[in-house]
Parts: C-alpha cells; sequence; structure tokens
C-alpha cells in the first residue's frame, strides 16, 4: 500500500483495480447488541475505525444519521450519500460499497462521477435476475429522482450491482436527462411489492437523445404485485442498449397490466438496436390478471428492436392476452421467443 504524509493512498486490499473504496454504513440498521459495533472492532459501525486514514481530513466512510454514527453527521441520508458522491473522483473507478442495511434517499441525488461504481455485497449470479439476498441492502427511493444523472457525460461507465431498490409511487425514482453512455447496471432488484398501484410508476426514466447510449442492463429482477408502469420509460432515442438474463415475476394484479419492461415513447421513436433477451417472465395465476398485454410497447417508432427471448410462461387463467411486441409488425424482429398463452397455446418466433 502506497504511503504518504496523510497516511495511506490507494487502499488495494479488495481490488487490485486504482480505484479507492468509500463505505455507506445505515448506523440505525441494526442494534449494537446484534454486532454491529463490536468490542473487537469487527461490526459496520467500527469501518470508521478500520477504513478511515490516519491524520487526513479525507472521508471514506459515510454514516447516515441514526443513532450510532461516528465521524461526520449528516442530516440525512440523502446528504450522507451525496457526500460521499463528491469525494469520488472522476474515471479513476472509484466503489461506494453500501454495507447491509435499509436506506432512504428523501433528496434527489446526483450521480456526476464517470466510471463510479455502487456495489452492495456480492452474491452468485443466478441464471436469470439476480440473487433474493441482494435485499440486504435496500436503497428505498422516497422522492420522485432519487437518483439523477443531469450532467452530460457525468455519469458514464457508472456500475450498480448487488442492491435492491424500492421505487416510489406515481413517478420514476431513476432520471437520465442528459447523455451518458457504457452504463452498466447488473444483480439488481427493483421490487413494486407494497408500492401503491399506479400506472405512471416506473423505475428509470430515459429522456435524452444518447442518454444510455452502449449500455447493458444484466441479471436483474423486477416483482409486480399492482399495474404498475414500465420499468424503463424511454423518451430519446438511445442505440445499442441490451436488457439480459431477467426475471420477472407477476402475481395477484387482477387488473390491466399494459407494459412491464420497456415504454418507447413518440420522442424516442428513431431508437435502433435494442436487444431483449434472453429473458423469463412468470405471470402467476392466483389471482387472474385482466390483461398482460406486452413486454415492450413501441408508440409510433421507426428503429429497429431486436428481442432474443424464451421462456415466457403465463400459466392457468393469467392473463387473458399476451404479447412479446406492441410495435408494428416491422419495427420489431424476433427469434427465439415462445409465449405461452393462457388457454395454453404456445407461441413461437423464429
Amino acid at each position: 500500500m502506497a504511503l504518504n504524509k496523510f497516511g495511506p493512498a490507494i487502499d488495494g486490499r479488495f481490488s487490485p483495480d486504482i480505484g479507492q473504496y468509500f463505505y455507506m454504513v445505515d448506523s440505525n440498521y441494526r442494534t449494537a447488541a446484534q454486532g454491529w459495533s463490536r468490542p473487537d472492532g469487527t461490526g459496520p459501525l467500527d469501518l470508521w475505525n478500520a477504513r478511515q486514514p490516519a491524520n487526513s481530513n479525507e472521508t471514506r466512510v459515510f454514516y447516515t444519521p441514526e443513532a450510532g454514527n461516528q465521524g461526520t453527521t449528516y442530516a440525512t441520508q440523502a446528504a450522507a450519500v451525496s457526500a460521499a458522491v463528491d469525494a469520488m473522483i472522476d474515471f479513476r473507478g472509484d466503489t461506494l460499497y453500501w454495507t447491509p442495511g435499509d436506506y432512504n434517499i428523501a433528496t434527489a441525488v446526483n450521480m456526476n462521477v464517470p466510471y463510479a461504481r455502487w456495489l452492495g455485497r456480492e452474491y452468485k449470479t443466478p441464471r436469470y435476475g439476480c440473487s433474493p439476498c441482494v435485499r440486504n441492502t435496500t436503497i428505498t427511493c422516497g422522492v420522485t429522482n432519487a437518483l439523477t444523472m443531469s450532467t452530460a457525460n457525468g455519469a458514464d461507465g457508472f456500475e450498480i450491482g448487488y442492491i435492491r431498490f424500492v421505487p416510489i409511487t406515481a413517478d420514476e425514482s431513476v432520471l437520465i436527462s442528459a447523455a451518458q453512455n457504457n452504463l452498466y447496471w447488473h444483480d439488481f432488484m427493483v421490487d413494486f411489492h407494497g408500492v401503491t398501484e399506479n400506472a405512471a410508476t416506473a423505475f428509470c426514466n430515459i429522456t435524452a437523445d444518447g442518454a444510455g447510449n452502449f449500455s447493458i442492463f444484466d441479471q436483474f429482477t423486477w416483482l409486480v404485485d399492482e399495474a404498475q408502469g414500465p420499468m424503463f420509460d424511454l423518451g430519446g432515442d438511445v442505440r445499442q442498449v441490451v436488457w439480459s438474463n431477467f426475471l420477472n415475476l407477476i402475481d395477484e394484479i387482477g387488473a390491466a397490466h399494459v407494459t412491464s419492461l420497456l415504454d418507447i415513447a413518440t420522442a424516442g421513436d428513431a431508437s435502433d438496436a435494442l436487444l431483449i433477451g434472453p429473458g423469463l417472465i412468470m405471470c402467476g395465476a392466483g389471482t387472474a390478471s385482466t390483461t398482460f398485454t406486452q413486454l415492450v410497447e413501441a408508440v409510433a417508432m421507426t428503429g429497429t428492436i431486436s428481442i432474443g427471448l424464451y421462456g415466457i410462461v403465463t400459466p392457468g387463467n393469467s392473463p387473458a392476452s399476451t404479447a412479446i411486441s406492441g410495435a408494428e409488425a416491422g419495427d420489431s424482429t424476433s427469434a427465439l421467443g415462445y409465449m405461452r398463452t393462457s388457454g395454453g397455446t404456445l407461441y413461437t418466433t423464429a
């Protein structure tokens, strides 16, 4: 480990890369009696002593404002996250490691550090979706656009992994309103369970041209038990984006769930080279949905959607009708797609 007059420089104990590690700690996630602050200094609350550079004014461990925090006290959890983002260095590949906790971002945080990483504890990747254990680190979006990327290229290369998100009702939780390239989000969960039903509830809203070009969203899960909006809402033209190895579980809706993964509005009708799949969708039959209309909706689209999906399953009487894509036939190319409808008919495209 390199040293300078302030103590340790680049902390390479967890990674061979040059990037620095910073830490978020939910001070009130568990009590001290449960071991989050221990006499031998091995609890997450003891990260301050273990990871904070000696004789340095640099902060690497950021605590939420509940009882038990050490170091600088922040007024809110969002303020602690914003301070951590401000401490990260552009292009260095810095990581904000979210220790297990239930975080609530109630003020928008602007992500403006290119090639930064937000990671929870790593879990083994299943065949489709993410490990259910990512629930151990949860970010509840307590405000519209809780995570905002509004500076052009300010979040290029932004990586998110091993985190569960709970979206806000009737609006989007993530806003990408300026060109960002090379995003890599993987092994994450979006949990709509318990979120009040509203067709305007969407996880991520991409509003600007190029806001997400050349990006990959891989190994993710979204859970739905109400008729919500789509995971991704495209209002700008994007190129060469991949949504792959996903798992969508839908149960007990009992109403029309129109669009599940991707809604491409008229403003994004020139989006092109979008690859969706492989992926698995399961609509449970415990409470019949009136419809599950489509995985992808494209309004007045002039570009191309390439869909490589298989294992689309809708058992029992839920839903009454299904479709892989609501786009015009000439705008969508399907391959290896299997859709079982409510009557048991297998729909195959080649």
